[in-house]
């Protein structure tokens, strides 16, 4: 792995780094090298989910079939109501 040396860092951004740094519990070095992937974009964040799946968990097959029983009554058609 390849060193770089960066010189002449104002100190307000010098304090901003170590600060972040130590926000983050990581060193300077590790600090930097996520920023800077930030900065170029190599460090993007994964896509959130646009559903629901999160917040619903998973069912086991047996609970799967269990909803589908229990929510048949609602594919039945009231003839009256339609009269």
């Amino acid at each position: 792995m390849r060193q770089i040396t960066v010189r002449g860092i104002p100190e307000d951004l010098q304090r901003e780094i170590q600060s972040r740094a130590r926000a983050n519990g990581e060193s300077l070095n590790k600090s930097v090298i996520r920023l800077l992937k930030q900065a170029v974009g190599l460090d993007r964040p994964e896509k959130k989910k646009r559903d629901l799946s999160a917040l619903a968990g998973k069912w086991e097959s047996g609970e799967a079939a269990e909803f589908e029983r229990n929510v048949r009554v609602f594919e039945a058609i009231d003839e009256d109501l339609w009269k």
